[in-house]
């Protein structure tokens, strides 16, 4: 992230919360930089997926969007407006023209929750080049309102057996890790 996006998502951020807020949450990355655990690489075959596709309950859905003109204006505009508006329309250009897929976990038609998947890259430098079939899973995001709910779980096993169709590769998802914190890895999770 260049300087200059920093600097634009600092003063955003103070606009948009206050001076005390803004305060909490720049010793919190401090914090994060400082003192951040490592970051774990969870990978997958998509030929290991071999249990049935979870059971989504029936007040929720979820959605595949292969392009920017398929999202609801509503939708398109709760995810841009959480955070910074001007940087989270650029990231969903940049992601669209990379020919990234955005899927959307809805509650009663309500957006709930999103998270992205690229096959045969990523957006960002990664540890190693991944393979034409190989998928990388990335920025998901639950609104606070459905949080706690077991969503994006749920929301990651229907991305999977949506997707283990289509793939012969392996799907890869990387998550900084607190220190302290336990994984606990079933067979056949990711």
């Amino acid at each position: 992230m260049s300087f200059s996006n920093s600097i634009f998502r600092f003063a955003s951020y103070l606009r948009r919360h206050g001076f005390w807020a803004t305060m909490r949450r720049a010793c919190l990355s401090i914090r994060r930089s400082v003192f951040s655990g490592r970051m774990v690489l969870f990978y997958c075959d998509f030929s290991a997926l071999g249990f049935s596709s979870p059971d989504l309950p029936s007040s929720f859905r979820v959605e595949r969007k292969r392009s920017k003109a398929e999202v609801d204006p509503q939708d398109l505009q709760r995810m841009t407006s959480f955070w910074n508006p001007k940087l989270a329309e650029r990231n969903v250009e940049e992601r669209m023209g990379l020919g990234a897929s955005l899927w959307l976990i809805k509650s009663e038609g309500r957006l709930a929750g999103y998270g992205w998947t690229l096959q045969g890259g990523t957006v960002e430098s990664h540890y190693f080049s991944l393979g034409a079939h190989d998928v990388h899973f990335f920025d998901f995001h639950v609104f606070p309102e459905f949080r706690g709910k077991g969503l994006n779980p749920l929301l990651v096993n229907q991305i999977l057996h949506s997707l283990a169709a289509e793939h012969r590769g392996r799907v890869y998802r990387s998550c900084r890790m607190e220190p302290g914190a336990v994984v606990i890895v079933e067979e056949n999770s990711v």
